[in-house]
């Protein structure tokens, strides 16, 4: 609700995404906790991964969008491709052993859950999920110093922390220690929370920057910014 009372821009929706996808992931982790058998579990599951993997995606894109990272059309597409893959690999999973290679329904741990195998895709995404941890981590570190004003150097700040926060959650989860509950739950929690405050506290949605943006990206004439190589690193 917040976020609808800001001028749409990339940041923004980036940020709706990011709300949206862990709304539904929480959902559907909420309808797991409480499923009794094998079925209603797996329903579960699916119902997460409609949201599950835009979360960390959109949380990318929105890094490479605060820092004014470039980065190619084509490369932003066949992320999307791939995570829009993962859904329909776990909406279809029992069919197949692309992305779970095995199931089983346990009642131990915290609650009643379902066990898998990792087929070659879940592999492949969770290799992808690191890679934007540390991608994110190593970006967040480099420009920090480079940020103009003291507001920006705190969002900076707070991304970082949400990074790690992130990382430790899917890290004790692949653990296998936490009985079945997934620990990525409260890390997205706290990583919503600082976001928010970047928001409403450190205006990361500030109206003369969003301004900027929205008159350069819908100005009629064409801007290419060009790096001192000569590398375009941003277009309108």
């Amino acid at each position: 609700m917040v976020l609808l009372l800001y001028r749409p821009s990339n940041l923004q929706r980036m940020l709706l995404i990011i709300e949206l996808a862990t709304l539904v992931n929480h959902v559907g982790c909420l309808l797991m906790m409480q499923a009794t058998t094998p079925e209603t579990a797996l329903v579960a599951v699916k119902f997460s991964y409609i949201g599950k993997p835009y979360i960390l995606l959109a949380i990318f894109l929105f890094l490479l969008n605060f820092y004014r990272v470039h980065m190619p059309i084509v490369v932003k597409y066949v992320l999307c491709i791939f995570h829009v893959c993962i859904s329909l690999l776990v909406l279809t999973c029992e069919h197949h052993t692309l992305f779970y290679n095995s199931m089983e329904f346990v009642d131990e741990g915290y609650y009643p859950h379902l066990v898998f195998g990792h087929g070659p895709f879940y592999i492949a995404n969770t290799i992808l999920i690191f890679f934007y941890f540390l991608a994110g981590l190593v970006l967040s570190i480099v420009k920090y110093k480079k940020m103009r004003t003291k507001n920006e150097q705190r969002c900076a700040f707070y991304l970082d922390v949400i990074i790690l926060v992130g990382a430790l959650g899917l890290l004790t989860y692949f653990t296998g220690i936490t009985g079945g509950y997934d620990t990525t739950l409260p890390a997205y929690v706290i990583g919503n929370i600082l976001l928010q405050i970047c928001m409403i506290k450190y205006n990361m949605l500030d109206a003369l920057e969003v301004a900027k943006d929205i008159v350069v990206d819908e100005i009629a004439q064409g801007i290419l910014v060009l790096a001192p190589d000569e590398k375009p690193i941003y277009e309108n």
